[in-house]
Formats: C-alpha cells, sequence, structure tokens
C-alpha cells in the first residue's frame, strides 16, 4: 500500500500517511524501507524528527529541510551589546575601559570627568551626597548613545550602547560592578593610582562586552499567527521547489514528541501538499495528548490523514523475524515464548533473543537454537531488557554512553567534539557504542538505534546527568564562543538541566528572548520558565531580581501572545507581587485585566483595573491606560455608555503624552465600533478616520490596515459602495504589504461584498473565491465557514441556488467545528432559503426550526428574525397565509426589540404579501408602501427591488395593472444589472402573466 501511494506521486497526486504504534513495533524500519525504495525511484528524501527535549523551535523542520533552505527558515533578530565600559572612581578618575572600537570615539578621561561632573551636579541638587549604590543618575544620553550607570561604595561603571537597549543590560551592568566589588573592593577603597593593582578589570570589561543581547519588538505589536504562517509558508515553498524538480518524500518521525511550532508547520504542509507531488508520512506512538492530539483533531476535521496502525508481527512472522536475527531456524518452543511474551514487537524480541543468548538461556544445538533445558526466557518489560544490554558493556563504555544520552537521540558530531575533541578521540570514544550497534554515526550526526535505547540510557545516567550536561554547556560555551547564537538553544538547554543556576538563568533567558523573536511562544515560555527555575532556590541581589522580574513580565507577555492564558496571569501575578515602584506594578495588573477579558471573565478583569488605578497618579500615563482598560472591558460586558465615556475621557487625557499615537489609534477604533454598532454612522465614520490618522502617525501598518476596513464596512453601510471599494483596495494593500495572509483573504472577504452590493457578480465571485482558497491555504476554519456561506450568497443571487446550498452546508460544517453558534444559527437560517426556494419545503422548515433553536439558545435575535421570516415565506408559498402570520408577528416583534433595521424592510415586504394573499388590498398598498420606503432610506437597492416585484404582483391581481407593470419593470431593470437572474425570470415571468 504504501508503495502504490509512493509510486502514484509522480502522477502529482499528493498523499500523507500516518503511522501508529508502539515503542519498537517497526515504525523506524518501514520509514527507512520506505525511504530506501523512494532512492530507488529517483525522489528527494527528507526526513526529521520529533525530539523528547526539543531544543530550538521548529525542531523537525530544521532537521529535515537542512541544506535545502536558500535562506534561513527563520531570519534572527538584530543583537545589540555595550560598545564601551568605564570604570570611574567617585573622583572621576578613570581605573578601567574596555571598547570595541580601536580607536575611542570620545577620549576616555574626559568622557570619565564629564560623568563624574554630571553625578555630582545632580547628588548635589537632588541627592543626598551619599556613595551608595542607590544614589545618583542610572542613565543619560550623549550625543546619539545612552550610557547606563551602575554605582558601587567608591565607585560606578559606565555602559555605552550606540544602539538599541535590551531589558537585561542594566542589571547585567549592576551585576558586573558588584563582582568587582568583591574581587577588588579593598584595593580601590585604597588605590593609590598606580595601574598594575587594577591591570585585572579590564578583561573582566572586555568580557562584558562580548555579551550580546536579541532587540526584541514589542510583543504587544506582533500579529503572532501573521509572523508563524510566514514561517510557514517559506518551509512549504521550500518543499514545494524540491517537488517541481524530483517527487519528495517527508518523513517525519516521532510526532509525538514534537515541539508545537513543528507540528503547526507539518499541518500547514500536510494541507497544501495534496496537489503536488509529495507524500507525507509520519510515525507516532499510541499515547498521544496536548499538541499532537490537538494537531491529530485538525488533521481529522480537514479530512487530511491516511492512518495505518502498526500492529504486532503474527506468529508466521516472529518466526521469520527470530531466525533471520539468529541466523538459523528455531524450536516451536522457543517461537511459542516470544509469541506469548512479546507479543508481536519486533525489537522487544530482538531484545529478548539477545539477553537470552548472554545469559546461556538460548542455546544452539544441533544447528537449532531453542531454549537451554531447565532455563526460562524471563518475562521481564522492553526496558528492563534494554537496561541488561547497556549494563553489559564494558564499564569504559559508560562515559561515552553516559554522555551522548545527555546529548539526545540525535545530535551534531560537532557538539561531541566540543567535549571530546576533532577527529580521532571522537571515534575512539564512541566507537564501542557503535560496534555494538547501540549508536550509528555519519560524517555529521551522531544517533542512537532506537530512542528508547537513549530513553533507557538517559534514565541510567541518574544523578550523574547534571555533571555531564554542565560539561557539554561549558564545552558548548567555550567552543562556539564567536558564534555562541547559532548554538544558543543548545547550550540553554544542557545549562538548564545542570545545577549552575547563574548561566542557566543567563542562557535560557536570552533563549526566550530568541523563541520570542521567532514567534515561537510555547518554546519562548519553556525557556523562561526553566531561568526562573534555575534561580529558585538562589539568594537573589538587588540586580538580579530586577532581571527576574524582566524575565516573569516577558513570560507573561508571551503567554499572552500564545493564548496561554493562565500561565500569563500567574507570571503577572508573581511579578506584581515582587514589582517594589508602582508604574510598573499597575502596568502588570494592567496586563493581567487584558488577559482576564479576553478569557471572558470582566468582572476579574475590572478588578485588576482597580488594582492598578489605586497605585497611580490621577494624571499619570499609566492611569489613563488603566482607564481605557476599564472602558474596553465594560463594552464588552455591554455597559455601553460607561464604557464609552471612560474611553472618550481616556482619548482626552492622552492626547497631552508622547509616544502614545497608538494607542490612541486603538481608542479611537473602540469608540468608532460602538458608535456604529449603535447605527450612528456619521459619528463613526469620524471617530474611524481619527483613529487613522494616529494609527498613521505611528506607523502602524497593521492598525492602519484595521482603520481602513472599519471604514470601508461603514461607507458600505451608508450605501456608498465605490469609497467603500477604496478603502477596502487600501486595507489589502497594507495586508500584502506585511505578509498577513488572514487580513488578505479578510480584505477579499470584503471587497467580494461590496462587488455584489454593486451588482458585479463576476468579481464578487473572483474576490470571495481568492479570500476561499487563502483560507483553505492557512487552515482558518472559522474564515472557511465565512467564506462559503458568502459564496453560497453569490451563487444564490446569480440563481445558481443547488450550488449555493453546497457551499452553505459546508459553512454549517465548519462553523459547527469551530463551535461558532452565531455562525450555526446563520447558516441553517439560509440553508433554510435554498432549500425554500428549490421547494423541499418539509427540510426548509427543518433547517429554520434549527435555526430558531440555536438563536434562542445564545440570544440571536437578528438570525432569530430571519429563520421566522423564512417559515413565513414557506406558508405563504404553499398558500397558507393564516400560518405564515404569527411567524411573522413573532418576527416583527423581534425586529423591534432588537432594532434589527436590516430585517425590518424584508418583514415589511412579508406582510404585505400577507394582506395581498387575504385581499386585504388597501393594508397590503400600505406596508409594500413601507418596505420600499425603509429599503430606499438604507440604500439597498435588491431590498427595494424585491418590494417593488412583490408590490407589483399585488397590483396586477388587485386590478391596477398598469401600475403593477410599472413597478415589475422597475424591478427587474435592477435584478437584470445586478446579475440576479432568478428574480430576473420571476420578474419576467410576472410582466409576461405567467
Amino acid at each position: 500500500m504504501m508503495q502504490s501511494k509512493l509510486e502514484a506521486i509522480g502522477e502529482g497526486k499528493g498523499s500523507i500517511v500516518l503511522i501508529k504504534g508502539a515503542a519498537g513495533v517497526g515504525k523506524s524500519r518501514l520509514t527507512q524501507a520506505l525511504s530506501d525504495y523512494a532512492l530507488e525511484k529517483g525522489f528527494t528524501v527528507l526526513r526529521g524528527s520529533g525530539q523528547l527535549y526539543a531544543t530550538f523551535p521548529y525542531q523537525l523542520f530544521q532537521e529535515a529541510l537542512g541544506g535545502h533552505l536558500e535562506e534561513p527558515l527563520i531570519i534572527t533578530e538584530a543583537m545589540t551589546g555595550f560598545s564601551e565600559v568605564f570604570a570611574v572612581t567617585n573622583t572621576g578618575l578613570l581605573f578601567a575601559h574596555a571598547s570595541i572600537h580601536r580607536d575611542t570615539a570620545v577620549d576616555s578621561d574626559i568622557l570619565a570627568g564629564m560623568l563624574t561632573a554630571v553625578q555630582n551636579f545632580v547628588k548635589d541638587s537632588f541627592g543626598d551626597g551619599s556613595d551608595t549604590s542607590d544614589s545618583g543618575l542610572k542613565r543619560l544620553e550623549y550625543q546619539m548613545k545612552k550610557i547606563l550607570i551602575e554605582y558601587q561604595e567608591g565607585f560606578y561603571l559606565a555602559g555605552v550602547i550606540e544602539g538599541e537597549e535590551h531589558a537585561a543590560m542594566q542589571s547585567t551592568l549592576a551585576g558586573t560592578a558588584h563582582g568587582l566589588m568583591k574581587k577588588y573592593g579593598k584595593v580601590l577603597a585604597h588605590w593609590d593610582g598606580r595601574p598594575g593593582k587594577v591591570e585585572g578589570i579590564s578583561p573582566i570589561l572586555s568580557d562584558l562586552l562580548k555579551q550580546r543581547w536579541r532587540v526584541l519588538p514589542s510583543l504587544s505589536n506582533i500579529n503572532l499567527e501573521s509572523e508563524k504562517l510566514k514561517i510557514f509558508d517559506h518551509a512549504y515553498a521550500t518543499v514545494s521547489k524540491l517537488a517541481e524538480k524530483k517527487p519528495v518524500l517527508l518523513i517525519a518521525e516521532d510526532l509525538h514528541w514534537a515541539d508545537e511550532s513543528s507540528l503547526g508547520m507539518f499541518l500547514y504542509i500536510a494541507r497544501n501538499a495534496m496537489s503536488e507531488r509529495i507524500m507525507i508520512v509520519g510515525t507516532y506512538r499510541p499515547e498521544v495528548s496536548g499538541a499532537f492530539q490537538a494537531t491529530l483533531d485538525k488533521m481529522a476535521q480537514e479530512e487530511l490523514p491516511s492512518a495505518i496502525s502498526l500492529g504486532g508481527l503474527t506468529d508466521d512472522d516472529m518466526r521469520a523475524f527470530a531466525e533471520a536475527h539468529l541466523r538459523g531456524p528455531a524450536s516451536a518452543e522457543l517461537i511459542g515464548s516470544l509469541c506469548v511474551r512479546c507479543e508481536g514487537n519486533p525489537l522487544f524480541a530482538r531484545e529478548m533473543l539477545d539477553s537470552g543468548k548472554r545469559d546461556g538461556a538460548i542455546v544452539l544445538k544441533e544447528n537449532l537454537w531453542q531454549i537451554q533445558p531447565g532455563a526460562e526466557l524471563l518475562a521481564a518489560s522492553l526496558e528492563e531488557l534494554i537496561v541488561r544490554r547497556l549494563q553489559s558493556l564494558s564499564p569504559s563504555c559508560f562515559h561515552a554512553l553516559d554522555l551522548t544520552a545527555c546529548l539526545g537521540r540525535e545530535f551534531p558530531i560537532g557538539n561531541l567534539e566540543a567535549v571530546y575533541g576533532q577527529g580521532a578521540s571522537t571515534r575512539a570514544a564512541i566507537e564501542p557504542l557503535v560496534s555494538a550497534g547501540i549508536l550509528m554515526a555519519d560524517g555529521k550526526y551522531v544517533r542512537f538505534e532506537h530512542a528508547m535505547v537513549q530513553e533507557t540510557a538517559y534514565t541510567m545516567a541518574g544523578k550523574r546527568r547534571s555533571a555531564y550536561h554542565r560539561q557539554i554547556a561549558e564545552n558548548l560555551e567555550t567552543a562556539y564562543a564567536t558564534d555562541i547564537d547559532t548554538h544558543l538553544y543548545d547550550i540553554a538547554y544542557h545549562y538548564g538541566r545542570s545545577e549552575v543556576a547563574a548561566k542557566a538563568f543567563d542562557f535560557n533567558e536570552m533563549a526566550g528572548d530568541r523563541a520570542a523573536s521567532e514567534n515561537a511562544a510555547e518554546r519562548a515560555a519553556a525557556f523562561y520558565d526553566v531561568a526562573l527555575a534555575s534561580i529558585v532556590s538562589v539568594p537573589v541581589r538587588g540586580w538580579f531580581e530586577d532581571r527576574k522580574l524582566a524575565v516573569l513580565e516577558r513570560l507573561g507577555d508571551v503567554c499572552t501572545l500564545g493564548s496561554m492564558y493562565d500561565r500569563g496571569l500567574d507570571a503577572f501575578e508573581r511579578a506584581a507581587a515582587a514589582q517594589p515602584d508602582t508604574e510598573p506594578k499597575a502596568r502588570l495588573f494592567r496586563k493581567r485585566a487584558d488577559l482576564f477579558e479576553r478569557k471572558g471573565e470582566y468582572d476579574s478583569a475590572l478588578a485588576e483595573t482597580l488594582k492598578g488605578e489605586a497605585l497611580v497618579a490621577p494624571d499619570s500615563l499609566e492611569r489613563w491606560k488603566l482607564s481605557y482598560q476599564k472602558a474596553w472591558v465594560l463594552m464588552r460586558k455591554g455597559e455601553f455608555d460607561e464604557g464609552v465615556g471612560l474611553c472618550e475621557a481616556a482619548a482626552q487625557e492622552l492626547v497631552r503624552f508622547e509616544g502614545v499615537e497608538r494607542v490612541l489609534g486603538e481608542v479611537y477604533s473602540t469608540l468608532g465600533g460602538c458608535y456604529y454598532l449603535k447605527a450612528e454612522y456619521p459619528k463613526a465614520l469620524e471617530l474611524f478616520i481619527r483613529s487613522l490618522e494616529f494609527r498613521e502617525k505611528a506607523g502602524d501598518t497593521q492598525g492602519i490596515a484595521s482603520s481602513n476596513n472599519n471604514i470601508g464596512v461603514l461607507l458600505s453601510n451608508m450605501g456608498k459602495p465605490e469609497e467603500s471599494l477604496e478603502r477596502h483596495e487600501k486595507c489589502l494593500a497594507a495586508m500584502r504589504k506585511m505578509g498577513d495572509q488572514r487580513g488578505i483573504a479578510t480584505a477579499y472577504n470584503n471587497i467580494g461584498t461590496v462587488f455584489l452590493d454593486r451588482g458585479d457578480i463576476a468579481s464578487a465571485l473572483s474576490s470571495h473565491m481568492d479570500s476561499l482558497k487563502i483560507r483553505e491555504k492557512i487552515g482558518d476554519q472559522q474564515g472557511i465557514a465565512s467564506s462559503c456561506c458568502n459564496l453560497g450568497q453569490v451563487f444564490r443571487t446569480m440563481g445558481n441556488v443547488s450550488e449555493a446550498l453546497e457551499y452553505n452546508r459546508r459553512g454549517l460544517k465548519f462553523f459547527q467545528i469551530t463551535g461558532d453558534l452565531w455562525g450555526v444559527g446563520g447558516a441553517h437560517t439560509v440553508i433554510g432559503d435554498c432549500l425554500r426556494e428549490l421547494g423541499d419545503y418539509a427540510k426548509a422548515i427543518g433547517s429554520y426550526n434549527e435555526a430558531i433553536k440555536v438563536c434562542r439558545e445564545i440570544g440571536s435575535k437578528d438570525f432569530h428574525a430571519g429563520a421566522l421570516l423564512g417559515l413565513t415565506e414557506v406558508h405563504l408559498e404553499q398558500g397558507n397565509p393564516a400560518d405564515a402570520e404569527p411567524n411573522c408577528a413573532e418576527a416583527e416583534k423581534i425586529i423591534e426589540e432588537g432594532a434589527i433595521m436590516d430585517r425590518l424592510a424584508h418583514s415589511l415586504r412579508l406582510r404585505g404579501r400577507i394582506f395581498a394573499a387575504q385581499k386585504d388590498w388597501a393594508a397590503a398598498d400600505a406596508k409594500f408602501s413601507a418596505a420600499l420606503a425603509e429599503s430606499e432610506k438604507a440604500g439597498a437597492e435588491t431590498d427595494a427591488a424585491k418590494a417593488r416585484y412583490e408590490w407589483g404582483k399585488a397590483l396586477v391581481v388587485s386590478g391596477d395593472a398598469a401600475r403593477g407593470r410599472e413597478m415589475l419593470a422597475a424591478a427587474k431593470e435592477v435584478f437584470d444589472r445586478r446579475g440576479m437572474k432568478r428574480w430576473s425570470e420571476k420578474a419576467g415571468n410576472a410582466l409576461e402573466g405567467k
């Protein structure tokens, strides 16, 4: 079966196969055989595996794509560091200096004297004149440079930054100053100016210059999904390009261990490979949970995988396996024992055979392998058998075994050489393990023969593991001193499992920053957690406490970004509890409020804003940010008037501060949305335009796109399609510039809606199809549902009701998958409309009743009214105006209570039809007239045409044929112009008296 699927790839038929099986059942052997066969057939084979202890994001695909990438999978962010460091006595005497420049831009002694003069001025003017580390100016700017300053008794350090600043730089400078105080404090207290006494300080400052920090963008401004999709698309484009030259076999082993970012990429590639010459084979163990289970669920929803479950060997297979391994025939008793005790697991059987041979329980007698009389095969577990095999190795092998087990299932040989040395030393160290079949090595990588062997060896290392991880980390740090960032994740991983707390904190903090910059929120959070855990039992000094607080806040930020809300709440709470300063503490309460709001826990969110407000001055910037956060929560609760009042007050006050244009853009956008919901369109338009102005000042491309989208939707509702289309085109251009695929799909969707309103059916169809293709590509299930329903509306307008029905049914399926009950109610309503138009009244009534049931559950007045109006139409078309009347009356009541203005014209038109069916021509005339007026007032040309059509038919029947035909002709002109074929035919038939 696998070979036939592989052969079909050459015809452009992509496929996905997931292989499930217990450890040792033969998944790797099967994929290796498939790989060999594919290579014989001229395939490109890509192979990667999930790792039990993943060290870097997208690990599976970093491994699989390897040398095939034309540029790195992830473009790393810029790095920053100190360009110079000065050590200066309080009297202004420079006693040590280090610089990355050959020629210092400013004379060192002059700058030291200047800094001291500034310090003295500040102390005389504002301080108490003491020499403690808490007094003096902490930072200043000089000639486009930032200077950070840290004090100790008798001296201070000044670090110069020529680029961006990282939050850890101040505390790191403080740590260096503290270290100098411990080592040189007594010397400096009585220093006579002779350089020899302080000559060891400059190398310490030089080491500080070697430290680099990643320049992190503001996490609050990141569209995480969009950035991830760019990385996913880069990987997919690489695989697709390879498939243009030769068919591709992509093997992803041990998916149950893959990191979240790798799983997201796997799903993206799998989703899009079906029409390419790509076969994807994934393996996993049955016991799955967490991120991989979620991935399996999504694949099932999208009907992607073809699953194979590998069972154990049959009795005949077990005989063939055992005799091949033993290289000779085996007795029935031996085979029977293997079948019973190994349950068909080939790895278990192999270990059992090897263990029996070593113990003398299995012997070769008269050319037949058999169980020694009186002996028996111990019914040990597979893990116990592997332990026995490893324990049987020569004691001289244990160091290499422990070390390689700590390095992982598979690792670059360079990591091993960093410990043992280049070439011969490394080969000699692992040769016994290679000869024993425990390790496999090529020129680049070393790999354990099986994941369970590595797992078992790692467990056996026990308490020795910490020392090995430390040894590995220190050797990697030394070996890659000039390229730390490339190997940062590995170094952080090993220090994190050692007992070197300070190094574990340093490297895991840096690794967390890198993962955050690579949009791998889950990995970043994991590194930050390790950093914080490493110093739990270590006394934290004041300067180090600042770093701990900064990491806690960044942990909360990445958890917010990655929708890990409870972890984020905990991180912000821990940071707030330890934060001594009121403004930062208030900011942390605001961030907790934001998380509670995202979880829908509005009362808890409001409580956090009150905690923050109690800490800050009434006129502070943080106070007004808290006020806006509170306003947003109140409006989410439905308390619009109070929320709008707070929002308007925040907008007025925030303009007093500098650098708040982005925040003001959000505030005015929120206000615009409130007035839009209140149907106060001119006021909403004014506020959306104001929001756009602030976002343009801030250079907020995402915000600019959002504002143009909001303005476009509003202008469409105001009956200005041309202006609306112009705004949506601007939104689309901005989304393309950012590479935001979800945003591009949304823009296409809105453009399609405007085209449909204009009657440009072909353009509407094209735009909605473009939107759907993107949403299918990125797996946006909610977006797929929306696009399908919109396409249903287009096909329904074209008169192709059967096609419309299929799209709406697909939309319903995805609304149900995502749990969007509002969408479910709406889809059932439209499906009812399609079935009614097809004349299947029984099923239409069923769909309408399903819609009503859901709408009552969630309180959706709009679709509830729509379903009732649909039932009204069914009864009218069946000639039962008496049954139609109560449904119409209930709909009218809901429309009035909910002020659902876009349903009003429809209800008035149906009420006119009821009166016409009852031959109450005067009442019918009044209702049709009101329906027409309401439609024209809203600028809804098609609704107005439908009112004219129904009114015209009634007039013809009532005897006013001339006026009726005039109405019908006017309606038909609109239907023709807008491409509404079904309605045009109905109007034409009415004009012909049919």
